[in-house]
């Protein structure tokens, strides 16, 4: 298990820094004088921000694996995790899909919507973190930052 962990997590710093590299050269400040951050901003931090958890999931992994002993390790798939997997995957292919086709607010909110309603949330629930996942998105995004996501 850890083994699989210690693999993820490179993939993970390997994945911060794909997007690093490209929003560096976009630039982390803004060419004009009105003080908003550059293109690259968003992106690089939040390649830096998997780097660090890829990191930290890498030595967690790393010393978690020496104190285990060898029948430990061995462990058998979860077919449920495996399903939740595909489904997860599926969801955020659709997600993609849907974003060109009806926008960006409308697909996450059905977006969140499905992944609640899969892992079998009340539908009070379901509704109501979809709504304010969108909402909170669009309050600290749209109207506080002024970034405007593709449609």
């Amino acid at each position: 298990m850890y083994k699989k962990n210690m693999i993820s997590s490179i993939l993970f710093i390997i994945l911060g820094g794909l997007f690093m590299k490209p929003s560096l050269d976009l630039g982390l400040t803004s060419t004009t004088s009105d003080g908003v951050p550059g293109a690259g901003f968003f992106p690089f931090f939040m390649g830096l921000g998997i780097v660090i958890l890829g990191l930290i999931l890498f030595i967690t992994a790393l010393i978690q694996q020496k104190k285990l002993t060898e029948p430990q390790e061995k462990t058998v798939v979860n077919r449920e995790n495996v399903r939740n997997a595909i489904v997860m995957t599926f969801i955020i292919l659709v997600y993609i899909l849907l974003w060109k086709l009806v926008g960006y607010y409308l697909a996450t909110f059905i977006a969140a919507f499905c992944v609640n309603w899969y892992f079998k949330r009340s539908w009070i629930f379901t509704i109501g973190f979809s709504a304010v996942f969108v909402l909170l998105i669009y309050a600290i995004f749209t109207a506080g930052l002024k970034i405007q996501f593709v449609m």
